[in-house]
């Protein structure tokens, strides 16, 4: 998609992340450079830890 001759990327709710290994997913909206993930399952997750999008 196209926003003001730029492209605009979209990441619905539920797009599955994983973190250090762990399959959850994102929650809410993207917003410019920063996005929500549901760390629920995820009792370990710090700072530092891989995250694959």
């Amino acid at each position: 998609m196209r926003l003001r001759g730029r492209l605009s990327a979209r990441a619905p709710e539920g797009t599955p992340v994983i973190v250090d290994g762990i399959r959850t997913q994102l929650v809410g909206r993207v917003s410019m450079d920063m996005l929500t993930v549901d760390l629920t399952p995820c009792p370990g997750a710090g700072i530092g830890m891989r995250v694959e999008l």
